[in-house]
């Protein structure tokens, strides 16, 4: 609002960057498993739908598109680190550290909307990648996030309620 000053542009130009951003996560997740040309049709696809073009998310000043952003980019970061079955631990530490950033971000933008993937995450661990997920639950980065994640909502909440 410093920079744009307090107008249409100024209250909107965050949605539109993190609308742009979603697009951009989508764009790379889907070349890296696929080609570019799907990547730039499930782009196409996004931007040509109705509801995340017009009534809430890009064009709007609300935070629903930088919760659309946080979220598919926690998910992503997640279904890659699935995918890729990742055991280095230095790659363990970055999927954890950008799914905990994404994670801290999507709660911080909407608070409890934010828990929507964990659910399906969590059953398509159980279902298709059961080592993986046994592996997760051991790694001691895993509780590390879980605690820098719990501290910083819980600072939140004493923060807001005192």
């Amino acid at each position: 609002m410093k920079i744009l000053g307090v107008n249409e542009l100024g209250v909107r130009f965050p949605s539109a960057i993190a609308a742009l951003g979603t697009c951009w996560v989508l764009f790379f997740f889907t070349r890296k498993w696929s080609n570019s040309i799907i990547g730039y049709l499930s782009i196409l696809f996004l931007l040509t739908t109705w509801g995340f073009v017009k009534p809430h998310v890009a064009s709007t000043a609300d935070l629903d598109a930088l919760l659309c952003f946080f979220i598919t980019a926690f998910t992503l970061c997640t279904f890659d680190f699935f995918m890729t079955k990742s055991k280095d631990s230095h790659n363990y530490f970055l999927y954890t550290l950008w799914g905990t950033i994404f994670l801290i971000c999507a709660f911080f933008t909407k608070s409890t909307a934010s828990f929507l993937p964990l659910p399906g995450l969590f059953l398509s661990a159980i279902i298709w990648q059961r080592k993986v997920l046994t592996d997760i639950i051991k790694h001691p980065t895993t509780w590390i996030a879980l605690v820098v994640f719990l501290g910083s909502i819980s600072s939140y909440y004493l923060w807001r309620e005192s």
